[in-house]
């Protein structure tokens, strides 16, 4: 049956009153819930979740208080290869914290961000890290597990891994990592440990540094639990909390068919016909019980619900299973964790500078020599909804409660959460700083958990109940404790999985439950785990082994003759899938489809799960090229270790690699384009398709440009203008500008306007906004009004309409002229009213040939760069009077608004908003809520009240607070709400990047929105150096978005957006600026634009900043940003590359992005085989060389001779290979050419750069000799 007829026979259903009860409140019975909900299209009313506990959750906890301590008894470890069921339910679960995502992609984001690659995984009682990269396996041990591997499950019931393995199992490293990762014991079941080697295979390779390891942002109850439980409660499902289940009652027969429910209070839910029971027959976390830092957790005196409940039903029908193996002895299934909550973050910068892992990225730290087994977890901080910024936690655990400690000399079952914290302490080596450590904590909880190892067990095959038991009509079983054939236990999957059968089976729900994943056939993750095993045996062998002096011939060491290439772009639905579709194609067309393994992925998350943009797909078809089964993923952790090139479109993308990269992994990471002859160092733009592919905008686009009086006009002789504020600041405070340049040496736009506006028609603008100076038209900012002003606007504005080109008017850009800045300019209410009239004067001289007016450009400015950070005159740092211009200019907006209806014009008249969109570092609570802080300060004081016609809620209250609300009245307060306006501006040229505030901020120091958030500096951040912000084309989208979401919808365009470039004179060749960079920049910010467009965003036209290179407030002519460059020296303006290639896109409204990928025939994949080769050329004699080249060869690397004379070859070798090692120091000198190997008889190596004359230097390291050859891509990385 197709999936579409599924549905709709899942949607004819009728279910009547039928109901659904849910016993337990753990993951799987949500899960269940959830499956009811999506799949069954079950009324949520009708379900009902019974949790014993004051809480949901089950073993997905997570709690406290920073007052009190928090409480994390431990954290499920998910895992992106082999959760199947899990990631797919919770892709249809909405994040909580991240809007418009799921919580399977918040999780894999966050995991993206945060990879895990523990770096001190076991540790001795002398605070040696161990290097468990050798699995310390013998023979013996070996063999044990082939057999395990091949064992039927039948032939291991009752079998403990203790029974099966020889006692030197238990001393290896492998043995200490994967009981403390997956909490096996010796006595657990030797059944349980195969199905998990079978189902983990995947983890055999990365055991030691847990790369496989996906950790959730917060706790899982916060991360995982909560957003579920509000998706349950959106649909109606009901809670019981605290509500005991001891028992049901069946109908007698064969069949099993629950009738009623008995509560722990007496009473008794009678079932009608039809109604449905899932019941969680066991939890690991069951009984748990808590201390405190001066109290050790109580005896546990109850008996474990859940196995009350399982034992009373399975005495009364055969089938339901045996919980005695799992809850009869406590002895051997309990382990103890505790939670440490700490006043700053001192505790965890000691741990992370011991073990070289920072929070969130280390998984487990064990103390193997513990006698208590300590192991301990840094998560990324915070790890809780409700944590303080100036609180740290981490968490741990002791799997040998019985042990007398080490240091404390009791049992850890007995002891007290400082006397737990007290031990490991020591056992860290830090005891001599206990004293100063304990004045930071808060508390530690220990949890004592006597079944939280119960699922592994030995038992009998059937000891675990079926979900559904054979004969069941209305009742399935979901936990830990059923059988589900082939999975593993103590895992998420396992309760999903679990609850998709039990609900799919009980409602016929004929879709795919996904299967387990068979890593354990896969040839790659196969070959992986032998060489784990096998492998690291001829290693330790080969490094007991004496060796009598030997000479060995130069040599060289082979590749694989497969090569796995993974193409990366932003996004993965433009250029990355092209790039793989189209070279897929080629390696048909070479018949080297047995060399390649070819895919593609993304740097970020936006575009998961989509097929290739349909231009994409266009282009394609065109040339009969497949692009089946691509789809847009992101790069994982393990991309790195398994891709041999990864191949990135632009800079971007090279430099986000880097990023996610480990060191030893960063030279497998290359610009495209370098692969090309002749395009070295070239980089494919975002979007970049093979062919034509328009960009259209509608024919009536406005395009154009956009400038100011002050910074466009200059002035001349007798030209009557008045004195405005930049005119003096830029005299009286001319160190505040670059190179001294004053308002009066701008681009003389007054004298040569004429050219100019020819210049604009050239490049073929059919708009342009600029200003009219107050201080010009009204020379004392009120009275007289100025006559050679009234005649330069009038030809201007008639110049323009004459050329074909729009003008848009704007009244007030930050030029308050110097009179009224005197009397206060827009504090006081006295300038209100001149501007009033100001505007009203504009109006009657040109309103009957201006059609678009706006009365401010970026209103925010004045207020925030005049009044409190100290940029813009009149260089006052003071919030309250910051506040206050504001206010006033906002009162002046409507004012003009008002006055222009009443004079009924016939045009439109708006403002230009400075809008920059704020992201927040992480999904984190605090940083969401810095976030909302300077979007409230920053944008929604000002947008708000313009398009909403009232202040943003939380406004008054914080500044009220803080004793800065400026003074408002009603009167005022109504006339913004009676104020609208017809279009919007936007300017737009970078992103706010925020995080919670690292220190509390001074309270005697100056108020300012800062005091609730701080800069967030986002790695890889792609920037633009000359002016120090980021560059973020995708911000122009979310601005339009919010604008449709938000307000209306509102017609509004781009009033500016452009970059500013210092030194431009550099890229001009042939006297033209070659500004290919600003055409970059404004393909990618138009094409967001337009896809928002294509979304019902009413966007009207695009500006870019500016027509030709302006004085720019402070730093003059620092950075260019114009169409036309301007000789500051002879005053000629000249058109730049951008502005030809804008000139095109205004004729073709729109732009065609063309690429030669296709067309490129010298380029071919025999290309990257050759390109690729990472060949080593050694040269030695002796014992190390001896040692480390037999090594290699029983690796099975190949080895051929090469000439004696190794000087005949030292140049071809230096231009070929980048890395030679060499056992004889001197054979080459030039640095980046040598490395020297050296060695002793026990297979120990140093390689080092004798150019390198520090003396701890970071390219000298001792190797085993295994471990020189799988570093050698790291050192060909370093010294290429």
């Amino acid at each position: 049956m197709k999936d579409n007829e599924v549905e709709e026979e899942i949607n004819s259903r009728y279910y009547g009153d039928k109901q659904v009860y849910l016993i337990g409140g753990g993951i799987a019975t949500m899960a269940a819930a959830a499956y009811l909900i999506r799949d069954a299209n079950f009324n949520g009313k009708n379900i009902h979740v019974i949790e014993g506990m004051k809480i949901l959750g089950g073993s997905n906890d997570g709690i406290g208080t920073n007052e009190t301590g928090f409480v994390a008894r431990g954290g499920r470890m998910l895992n992106e290869e082999t959760y199947e069921n899990f990631w797919e339910l919770f892709d249809s679960i909405p994040s909580i914290d991240w809007p418009n995502h799921s919580v399977t992609e918040e999780i894999l984001n966050f995991d993206h961000l945060h990879p895990t690659h523990a770096q001190a995984r076991l540790v001795t009682k002398k605070q040696e890290i161990i290097d468990v990269h050798t699995m310390g396996f013998d023979n013996d041990d070996r063999l044990a597990m082939t057999k395990l591997l091949a064992a039927s499950e039948e032939s291991l019931d009752g079998v403990t891994i203790e029974e099966w393995f020889d006692k030197h199992f238990f001393e290896t490293n492998f043995w200490y990592m994967w009981q403390t990762t997956f909490a096996f014991q010796k006595w657990s079941s030797a059944f349980e440990l195969r199905r998990y080697m079978n189902r983990m295979m995947l983890e055999f390779s990365r055991i030691d540094t847990l790369e496989g390891v996906t950790r959730t942002p917060l706790n899982q109850y916060d991360s995982v639990i909560l957003p579920l439980k509000a998706f349950l409660e959106k649909h109606g499902v009901d809670f019981t909390l605290n509500e005991d289940i001891v028992d049901l009652d069946f109908e007698s027969g064969a069949e099993i068919t629950v009738t009623a429910l008995k509560l722990g209070n007496g009473e008794t839910i009678e079932l009608a016909a039809g109604d449905v029971v899932i019941m969680t027959n066991g939890t690991m976390t069951d009984s748990s019980i808590e201390g405190d830092w001066s109290h050790p957790a109580p005896e546990v005196t109850e008996e474990s619900r859940s196995a009350r409940l399982w034992r009373n039903i399975a005495k009364k029908k055969a089938g339901l299973g045996n919980p005695e193996p799992f809850f009869g002895n406590e002895k051997e299934t309990n382990w103890e964790s505790f939670t440490v909550t700490c006043r700053g973050d001192k505790l965890l910068k000691r741990m992370e500078e011991f073990s070289g892992n920072i929070p969130g990225s280390g998984a487990l730290m064990t103390l193997k020599d513990s006698s208590w087994l300590m192991s301990t977890v840094v998560a990324a901080q915070p790890h809780f909804k409700n944590q303080a910024t100036d609180t740290t936690i981490f968490w741990g655990y002791g799997i040998y409660t019985d042990k007398v400690g080490d240091y404390v000399k009791k049992p850890m079952r007995d002891c007290t959460g400082e006397e737990i914290l007290f031990e490991w302490i020591c056992q860290m080596g830090w005891e001599e700083d206990w004293e100063e450590i304990k004045q930071d904590i808060v508390n530690v909880i220990p949890v004592y958990m006597p079944y939280i190892d119960a699922q592994f067990q030995p038992r009998k095959m059937s000891d675990r109940p079926q979900v559904v038991p054979e004969n069941s009509t209305n009742f399935a079983m979901v936990s830990q404790f059923v059988e589900i054939p082939k999975d593993m236990v103590f895992t998420e999957e396992y309760s999903v999985r679990a609850a998709r059968i039990a609900v799919y089976t009980l409602f016929t729900i004929d879709k795919e439950i996904i299967p387990v994943t068979p890593y354990n056939r896969d040839p790659k993750v196969l070959a992986r785990a032998v060489q784990t095993i096998l492998f690291l045996l001829r290693n330790e062998n080969v490094e007991k082994t004496c060796y009598a002096d030997n000479k060995i011939k130069t040599q060289k060491k082979g590749r694989s003759s497969m090569q796995k290439v993974l193409f990366v772009c932003l996004g993965n639905i433009c250029r990355s899938p092209m790039a793989e579709a189209v070279f897929k194609e080629k390696v048909r067309q070479a018949k080297l489809t047995d060399k390649f393994v070819v895919s593609s992925a993304a740097t970020s998350s936006w575009e998961a799960g989509n097929k290739p943009h349909k231009g994409t797909q266009q282009i394609l078809d065109q040339h009969g090229i497949s692009y089946e089964g691509i789809r847009s993923t992101q790069v994982k952790p393990r991309d790195f270790e398994t891709y041999d090139l990864i191949i990135g479109m632009d800079a971007n993308n090279v430099a986000d690699l880097k990023q996610m990269a480990s060191e030893r992994d960063k030279g497998k990471i290359h610009l495209f384009l370098d692969i090309v002859k002749g395009k070295k160092g070239q980089e494919v733009p975002d979007p970049y398709y093979t062919d034509r592919m328009n960009v259209e905008f509608p024919r009536t686009f406005f395009w154009g440009a956009a400038s100011s009086a002050t910074q466009l006009e200059g002035r001349m002789p007798s030209d009557g203008k008045g004195e405005n504020i930049w005119d003096y600041a830029s005299k009286e405070y001319n160190h505040r500008f670059f190179d001294g340049v004053t308002t009066e040496n701008t681009s003389l736009f007054y004298r040569d306007y004429q050219k100019d506006i020819q210049k604009m028609q050239d490049i073929s603008f059919n708009s342009f906004r600029t200003s009219i100076s107050w201080s010009r038209l009204m020379p004392n900012g009120v009275g007289e009004v100025n006559s050679e002003a009234v005649v330069f606007y009038n030809n201007m504005i008639d110049e323009l309409i004459a050329k074909g080109i729009e003008p848009f008017i704007n009244l007030y850009h930050f030029d308050m002229p110097m009179v009224l800045q005197k009397i206060g300019g827009f504090e006081t209410k006295e300038v209100v009213e001149a501007y009033k009239n100001y505007a009203e004067t504009c109006f009657k001289l040109f309103g009957d040939r201006v059609t678009y007016w706006f009365t401010f450009n970026e209103p925010m400015i004045p207020a925030e760069a005049g009044y409190l950070h100290d940029r813009h005159y009149p260089y006052v740092v003071d919030f309250k009077r910051a506040a206050t211009v504001l206010h006033n200019i906002i009162l002046a907006h409507c004012e003009a608004v008002n006055s222009y209806r009443e004079m009924n014009l016939g045009g439109k008249i708006g403002i230009i908003m400075d809008v920059i969109p704020v992201y927040p570092r992480s999904q984190n609570p605090a940083d969401l809520y810095a976030a909302e802080m300077a979007d409230l300060f920053y944008t929604k004081s000002v947008n708000d009240a313009v398009l909403k016609g009232k202040y943003p809620e939380g406004l008054k209250d914080v500044l009220q607070k803080y004793g800065q609300l400026p003074e408002v009245t009603e009167a005022e307060l109504e006339l913004i709400a009676k104020t609208s306006i017809d279009l919007l501006g936007i300017n737009y040229y970078r992103p706010r990047r925020v995080k919670a505030k690292d220190h509390i901020p001074n309270p005697d120091g100056v108020f300012s929105p800062e005091w609730f958030f701080d800069e967030y500096v986002m790695p890889g951040r792609r920037m633009n150096t000359s002016r120090g912000i980021e560059i973020y084309p995708k911000g122009i989208y979310d601005i339009a978005k919010k604008i449709q979401n938000e307000y209306g919808n509102i017609d509004w365009f781009v009033s500016e957006n452009g970059i500013g470039i210092e030194g431009e004179e550099a890229y001009i060749e042939e006297g033209m600026v070659q500004d290919e960079y600003r055409i970059d920049f404004l393909k990618e910010h138009l094409r967001y634009l337009k896809q928002a467009m294509n979304e019902g965003s009413n966007c009207l036209g695009y500006h870019m900043w500016t027509f030709v290179d302006c004085w720019s407030w402070g730093n003059a002519y620092k950075n260019r940003y114009g169409f036309y460059r301007l000789d500051m020296k002879t005053g000629e303006k000249t058109v730049k590359k951008s502005g030809l290639w804008f000139k095109k896109l205004i004729e073709n409204n729109g732009f065609t992005m063309v690429a030669s990928f296709l067309d490129n025939k010298e380029y071919v994949p025999q290309d990257i085989l050759d390109w690729s080769k990472n060949d080593y050329y050694m040269e030695g004699e002796g014992t190390a060389w001896a040692v480390f080249s037999d090594f290699a060869t029983v690796k099975g690397y190949q080895f051929e001779d090469l000439e004696n004379d190794m000087t005949a070859v030292e140049e071809q070798l230096k231009q070929q290979h980048p890395v030679i090692i060499s056992v004889k120091p001197g054979v080459f000198t030039e640095t980046g050419h040598i490395m020297v190997l050296s060695g002793t008889n026990d297979g120990k190596f140093w390689v080092n750069d004798p150019n390198d004359t520090e003396e701890k230097s970071h390219s000298t390291k001792e190797f085993t000799a295994d471990e020189l050859l799988n570093e050698s891509m790291n050192f060909w990385a370093i010294y290429k």
